[in-house]
């Protein structure tokens, strides 16, 4: 009966931690879904702001220094973006 009762205990424990590293499992691979899926939606909305910052450019000749130089900031902030969101994807594959 002893052996029995070690036995069921010890099969009981391992159930337990099983079933707690698959729950831990299961978060961790909730968690990079939701991070692999905010990193896309951020690329997609920063190649929609590139694609209209493009689209801008056409009236570039237009307008003020002071304007075509704020454009260009905002231009490079978001090529830089795009550049840091790929590189911090590659890094997690």
């Amino acid at each position: 009966a002893y052996l029995l009762l070690t036995f069921i205990g010890r099969w009981l424990e391992e159930r337990e931690t099983s079933d707690t590293q698959a729950e831990a499992l299961h978060r961790a691979r909730a968690m990079a879904q939701h991070n692999h899926d905010l990193t896309d939606n951020a690329l997609q909305t920063l190649f929609a702001t590139s694609l209209v910052l493009d689209t801008l450019a056409r009236d570039l000749p237009d307008l003020s220094l002071e304007a075509t130089a704020s454009y260009r900031d905002a231009e490079q902030a978001v090529n830089r973006a795009i550049e840091e969101l790929y590189a911090n994807q590659k890094l997690k594959k």
